[in-house]
């Protein structure tokens, strides 16, 4: 898939409709070169993994308390991510003391700007790095040290 200018943006996966009409799917370019790269220097495909649940906005998902509904007013206005449960105290984040309602707002230098920017640089971070992650807990910002886990390792157990 190539831009206006010939640049290349993302590696066509999927068309649906007649004859390369209708819509398309493509992995950006930036995703393809991670996988590329990891491939080339590994030949496997490692993701980082921290093993919490995070507020997606979703309104499929009603809310279950009032703190929950304060959050969903909270995490609409702030960058980074709110964490709604660390399912196990054996994850990357149990381990750490990641702990419910936590704000992720910075992760190993980099400013978190939603959920999805916080899940695309766990998945980039290499297993078993020990990174620093700023979070804001009950109004408070602390910073803990993070040993990230194996997503597919972790996924398993």
């Amino acid at each position: 898939l190539v831009d206006s200018q010939g640049r290349v943006v993302g590696i066509n996966t999927q068309i649906f409709g007649d004859k390369f009409q209708g819509i398309s799917f493509a992995v950006p370019s930036a995703d393809a070169r991670f996988v590329f790269e990891q491939i080339i220097e590994k030949g496997e495909v490692r993701r980082g993994y921290l093993g919490v649940s995070l507020h997606t906005g979703d309104a499929r998902y009603p809310n279950r308390s009032v703190r929950d509904s304060i959050a969903k007013v909270a995490v609409s206005k702030m960058k980074g991510a709110l964490v709604v449960d660390v399912p196990s105290p054996s994850s990357a984040a149990g381990r750490a003391g990641v702990r419910r309602f936590d704000q992720i707002v910075e992760w190993d230098g980099h400013e978190v700007e939603h959920e999805q920017h916080l899940f695309a640089l766990i998945g980039r971070t290499s297993p078993d790095s020990e990174i620093a992650v700023k979070i804001i807990r009950d109004g408070r910002p602390i910073e803990l040290q993070i040993q990230v886990g194996d997503r597919e390792q972790d996924i398993r157990q």
